[in-house]
């Protein structure tokens, strides 16, 4: 989870008010001050902003002023405001600020809606912050310019109107809830031209930026090999999600071609198709559970069970909240990491190393590169490009403290 900072406290946000604001020009002078002020200190994502009564009192602007300031930045994604709850930094705090000149290959600049999944609870979004902040990286370059179109508690009906009204000339799509896909084929009825960034919707058949999980399982998987590992298990969510199906078959091919066995130790699945992965990683606030229920001690349970029964040296974490249920249950083990079992790990964490006891080692999902891509790919839909196969991005290794030879070795 982030470590945040309480903005309105600090002295630095007072540069917000340092110079009187003019008479005649005053919603650009605060919008630019409020998106200056985000990309000189980078608050985190979900960090409390200033409210727009807090504004108000600081900088002698009337209400209207500032909220026509403001509603701009919630669509690029500065700023996110939630109702009964106040305003806060966005996705994109982390965004590279722009210090490029245009240049002239961009052409004409192209409006590139976001469609994003829960917006407004980015405190326990890792993912989307570094996506928004690679497609700033290549936004100038590629001509785009960023709304966001945020769809949590939206139904189709609204996100119509909402697209009808926005109009973008391109519509990338974060989100990956199956409700979403309605939102998408609405989005291709209007005649916007549409994207789907990961593998969550790529069987509505539309351009699509994905990760290379065949790739990101074989750097996951080379690790612990040239470690000297062959009893190799897997463990992954019981999701459907492509991802999902490309990781595991991905995981079996290879230890076909390395001549093991993949069925030894083979694959323990956790969580249920309800929604592990989102679930798994952060604490419940006991609204849809039952009291004292823990949604993931059957999975944990699973996992313990099949570590001590199929005794592999060495397994890969398919999710990052795999890598949270294996920690748990090598403590319950008395299993040290990577002493008595080696981990790598496909997609990274914030927590990882916590859940672990170690850095964990890893094949990292390229979240950035991604967003780069995204931008790319956005700007070539908009230019007439037809692209019929997935855009894939490579993973990278990252180097942890979690792989060590198998005992005895």
């Amino acid at each position: 989870m982030y470590q945040t900072q309480d903005v309105p406290s600090s002295h630095r946000v007072y540069r917000l008010f340092e110079e009187p604001f003019p008479r005649r020009g005053a919603v650009d002078v605060l919008r630019d001050r409020v998106v200056n002020f985000i990309q000189e200190h980078r608050p985190a994502p979900g960090t409390p902003f200033l409210t727009d009564a807090d504004l108000a009192v600081r900088s002698g602007l009337s209400r209207s002023t500032i909220r026509r300031a403001l509603e701009p930045l919630q669509q690029q994604g500065w700023i996110s405001r939630e109702a009964g709850r106040g305003t806060f930094v966005g996705p994109r705090s982390v965004s590279i600020p722009d210090t490029t000149t245009p240049t002239a290959s961009a052409q004409r600049s192209i409006r590139l809606g976001v469609l994003l999944f829960n917006i407004g609870r980015l405190t326990n979004d890792w993912i989307t912050p570094q996506v928004m902040a690679g497609i700033d990286e290549a936004a100038d370059s590629a001509g785009v310019r960023v709304e966001l179109l945020g769809v949590r508690e939206v139904d189709a009906d609204l996100f119509s109107r909402r697209l009808e009204r926005s109009q973008p000339d391109v519509l990338a799509s974060l989100a990956s809830q199956p409700r979403d896909a309605l939102m998408l084929r609405e989005a291709v009825r209007l005649g916007i031209k549409t994207m789907v960034v990961g593998t969550a919707h790529q069987f509505l058949c539309l351009p699509s930026v994905v990760e290379d999980n065949r790739q990101g399982m074989q750097l996951a998987i080379d690790a612990l090999r040239d470690a000297g590992h062959e009893r190799i298990g897997m463990v992954i969510n019981r999701w459907p999600g492509g991802w999902v199906f490309e990781r595991q078959e991905a995981f079996e091919q290879r230890l076909v071609l390395d001549k093991l066995d993949p069925h030894i130790p083979g694959t323990c699945w956790i969580g249920s198709s309800d929604h592990p992965a989102h679930e798994a990683h952060k604490p419940h606030d006991g609204q849809n559970a039952k009291p004292h229920q823990d949604p993931m001690a059957g999975s944990i349970d699973q996992l313990t069970a099949w570590l001590e029964k199929t005794q592999p040296t060495a397994v890969v974490a398919g999710s990052f909240s795999a890598m949270l249920h294996i920690g748990i249950a090598a403590r319950r083990l008395g299993w040290s990491i990577p002493r008595d079992l080696s981990v790598t790990a496909m997609d990274q964490h914030p927590l990882a190393a916590q859940w672990l006891g170690v850095q964990p080692t890893l094949a990292a999902l390229p979240l950035q590169e991604i967003g780069e891509q995204v931008a790319r790919t956005a700007r070539a839909l908009a230019d007439g490009a037809v692209i019929e196969e997935p855009v894939r991005v490579p993973f990278t290794t990252q180097a942890g403290q979690s792989v060590a030879p198998p005992r005895g070795s």
